[in-house]
């Protein structure tokens, strides 16, 4: 059983890998057992990535969407949502066990100086596969997500020329994280984590709104950092020595891949950052603060906020660093983001004071009638509403490939128009038709 298939022109090759790190511990708030809330042992993601699937024997197709152990990730759906867990165990054996993402395990990289001349005809790809070199993603997921929650953007991606790195935050923000030990002490696991489940003890509480979460921003920063530099490292290197792990999450029976392929194939010196809701706010924190000790600055050429959530952010804000230039923006926001009125007009401030390295002003839009959801895998799973979430996400993968292209001026130009708020009864809702792309002034 698989997730819908990738529109791109190439197919896709996924493997996952774990960055191990000296053991550090962010902000002072404990659990309930005294232990601290934030320690970081590692920093996890998959890699998205186009395939070549000519240079190797037989690959294992589709990926396991939902985390394993299952019995654990559905612990913690079970925290974060208040559903029981024994309401959620028919549906996760039955069905979401099965599920599987449409790419391949430790496939090859495809060479895109082989793909160059389909890229000039088909005008769909960035300028940087043009080069010959396929940019790289940093994509970081919301409360609640994983690494593999935005699997149809992150492959979507992957399968139309670009290399992805989908973070997997071990801040207490995804439903499980398992760290394994040394043995026989065997492995930890850390469920998602509430606010309610952090406290400090008496004059340790940070004075700020969301002390939680700006600890959770200080941790998600570095995590992005160390993965980052091992990336580079490993593909530098062309191997896979510590601190770099290579965990098989499934049954892939292939050798491991070579990264030495990797060097000339992949740009390294910049970025492309996506973030939805708290991965937006990452991102921006990223901006607003100067790198980790040990760690040069991310040079983020260009980057896509998806329902960017900013209460966590000091105010006024988000303040740029002085080391890190704002790279040209794109925001793309759910109706139901939009409507939360105070939290919209500190978006559109934000907007109207950022000043790109390109001199370009930020795009700024809303999918009407969208949820803050359907930018994940989520909104395609269920059979209620399935066709506009399909929608929505391809409207999102759309836009966001018409920005990196540097298409997306000339497809919005003059289309900027007023917001208008319609009520019936209690709701709320932007004029114009479902799944309209609103451009606000």
């Amino acid at each position: 059983m698989y997730l819908p298939a990738f529109k791109g022109p190439h197919k896709v090759g996924i493997t996952y890998l774990r960055v191990n790190v000296p053991f550090k511990t962010f902000g002072k708030g404990r659990l309930s057992d005294g232990a601290p809330a934030l320690p970081m042992r590692s920093a996890d993601f998959d890699v998205y990535y186009p395939a070549d699937l000519t240079l190797t024997k037989k690959r294992e197709y589709g990926s396991p969407w939902i985390q394993r152990p299952i019995a654990d990730t559905l612990k913690g759906y079970s925290i974060f949502t208040k559903i029981p867990y024994w309401l959620m165990l028919p549906i996760a054996y039955l069905w979401a066990a099965f599920l599987k993402i449409p790419a391949y395990e430790d496939a090859p990289l495809l060479d895109p100086s082989k793909e160059s001349e389909k890229s000039q005809s088909s005008g769909e790809q960035a300028e940087d596969i043009l080069g010959k070199r396929w940019p790289l993603v940093i994509f970081s997921h919301g409360l609640a997500g994983a690494k593999t929650s935005y699997s149809q953007l992150c492959g979507n991606l992957a399968s139309d020329g670009y290399v992805v790195l989908a973070l997997q935050h071990n801040d207490g923000t995804g439903p499980m994280v398992s760290h394994p030990l040394p043995p026989p002490q065997g492995r930890i696991i850390k469920y998602y984590m509430r606010t309610e489940h952090v406290s400090w003890a008496e004059g340790e509480k940070p004075r700020e709104q969301l002390p939680l979460r700006i600890d959770q921003l200080a941790f998600r920063r570095e995590e992005i950092y160390h993965a980052y530099k091992e990336f580079c490292g490993l593909i530098q290197r062309g191997d896979c020595e510590h601190p770099l792990e290579y965990p098989k999450q499934s049954n892939s029976k292939g050798p491991r891949i070579d990264w030495s392929l990797w060097k000339e194939r992949v740009k390294l010196d910049e970025v492309i950052y996506i973030g939805h809701s708290f991965g937006a706010c990452t991102g921006l924190s990223i901006l607003s603060n100067p790198p980790p000790e040990d760690h040069e600055p991310i040079h983020i050429s260009k980057m896509v906020l998806l329902d960017p959530w900013l209460d966590p952010l000091p105010l006024p804000g988000p303040i740029p660093s002085p080391d890190i230039s704002r790279p040209p923006l794109c925001i793309i926001a759910s109706e139901a983001f939009t409507i939360w009125d105070s939290h919209f007009a500190r978006l559109k401030e934000m907007c109207k004071d950022w000043n790109s390295s390109e001199d370009v002003p930020p795009h700024l839009m809303t999918i009407v009638r969208s949820k803050h959801q359907e930018f994940s895998d989520f909104a395609v799973l269920g059979l209620r509403g399935r066709t506009r979430a399909t929608q929505v996400l391809s409207t999102v993968q759309d836009t966001i490939m018409k920005f990196l292209s540097g298409r997306l001026d000339a497809e919005l130009e003059g289309k900027a128009r007023a917001m208008v708020i319609e009520e019936s009864g209690q709701k709320r809702y932007i004029q114009g038709e479902a799944g309209e792309l609103h451009v606000h002034e």
